[in-house]
């Protein structure tokens, strides 16, 4: 038996509007699913920016808190250091147990350190993430206080220098050894120095250069102080203008 096939009146051949609406549909999807990529790295990287802000003020807390101990200590230092310098020609012509006291203390005791905290600052150069942070003021100011910190670091090392040079001429005319032998468990748990002649070299122009080497040593620590002082407002600075641009207050 013959078998008939209807025969369809459509061809098979797309219109140039169906290849039209297929190639704007792919283009919309394409689009779409473009634009929703970027929005979601957008999201990541906008969450990834306001973490690094908030562990910057974090850092920068330490900072301010760790600033402010140093200064203190910096204080008390320089009253030593005054009277140090004030009977510099009775403490070093005849025993005096609170001059020596003093003189030990700058010579052993040296100065108080200030590192500040940059932990988040390491990740974000490590990880290039500063380009996260994409408010230009707060960029920048960020890269403000890190140099800052940078060239405290660098005034740091000199003032390391001084007071090498003063425990070096210290040790050339004072007889630590002597000092030692003479301590007793009391009297070292006291920081008290005990009545002695100490001095090995006694010599004007010696005495002078000690002097000359005690003074700037102290005048160091004035700058640093206020160097310090400077960092911390800048701090205080940037915590305010973060938590004003990302809006965290």
């Amino acid at each position: 038996m013959e078998v008939h096939h209807p025969h369809s009146s459509h061809t098979g051949k797309k219109t140039f509007k169906e290849y039209f609406l297929e190639f704007l549909m792919l283009f919309l999807a394409v689009t779409l699913g473009f634009f929703a990529e970027n929005m979601r790295e957008e999201n990541v990287e906008h969450h990834k920016e306001i973490e690094y802000v908030k562990s910057m003020i974090e850092d920068l807390r330490k900072d301010t808190a760790n600033i402010q101990d140093v200064v203190i200590r910096f204080e008390k230092l320089s009253l030593v250091f005054d009277t140090v310098l004030k009977n510099f020609d009775k403490g070093t012509s005849k025993f005096s147990q609170s001059w020596s006291n003093n003189f030990v203390r700058i010579v052993k005791g040296g100065y108080p350190d200030y590192y500040y905290t940059d932990r988040t600052l390491q990740q974000l150069k490590n990880s290039g993430g500063m380009r996260l942070i994409r408010i230009q003021r707060a960029s920048d100011a960020i890269v403000d206080y890190d140099d800052a910190n940078k060239d405290f670091i660098t005034e740091a090392n000199y003032l390391g220098r001084i007071h090498e040079q003063v425990v070096d001429e210290s040790f050339r005319l004072w007889s630590f050894k002597l000092l030692n032998q003479k301590l007793n468990s009391t009297e070292w748990r006291k920081k008290k120095v005990p009545e002695g002649d100490y001095w090995i070299i006694k010599d004007k122009t010696q005495f002078e250069n000690l002097y000359n080497l005690i003074e700037q040593f102290s005048q160091s620590i004035l700058f640093q102080k206020k160097n310090l002082l400077s960092l911390q407002k800048q701090a205080i600075d940037l915590i305010t203008l973060l938590n004003k641009e990302y809006h965290l207050d």
